[in-house]
């Protein structure tokens, strides 16, 4: 008797074992669930990272067009009338100095320019007596300008 219980606890430890060593691993179904999590919360991350840089590149734009407003103003005190465009201000005066850098005239998007309206139509509503500088969103939405509220949706 002592041989059988003896050779019965044999397969039962070996069984056991064979369990053990089974638990260990990841079936396929846990490691699936597992990618599709990694895939879900990559895909959070990839849409939250696109928000941040159009935030980015509103704030660009936004600095920009004060940045230009700001030269066209300093312009037009020195030589009594405005620039006849924008890449005037980049060119050096009779003293050598520029009222603006060209890197200012860079777009955060890509075909997107600054633009310069002499008339001033939104700013002459406001009572304010100086152009338009703005630029659009490639979109088409949104445009952004030296007038007091900045931000306009399109068709306002």
């Amino acid at each position: 008797m002592d041989k059988k219980c003896f050779e019965r606890d044999l397969v039962m430890l070996v069984r056991n074992q064979n369990r053990r060593i089974a638990r260990n691993a990841f079936t396929l179904m846990e490691m699936m669930v597992v990618v599709a999590i990694i895939v879900v919360l990559g895909g959070i991350a990839v849409v939250a990272m696109q928000t941040f840089s159009d935030r980015g590149n509103e704030a660009k734009a936004a600095a920009a067009v004060k940045q230009i407003d700001e030269a066209v103003f300093y312009y037009q005190l020195e030589h009594k009338t405005y620039p006849p465009s924008l890449e005037a201000l980049t060119q050096p005066d009779i003293f050598g100095k520029t009222y603006l850098k060209m890197e200012a005239l860079v777009a955060p998007w890509a075909g997107a320019q600054y633009q310069v309206d002499a008339n001033g139509p939104r700013n002459h509503a406001l009572n304010q007596e100086k152009p338009d500088i703005f630029i659009v969103h490639p979109s088409g939405k949104y445009m952004w300008g030296n007038w007091a509220t900045g931000k306009l949706a399109m068709g306002s």
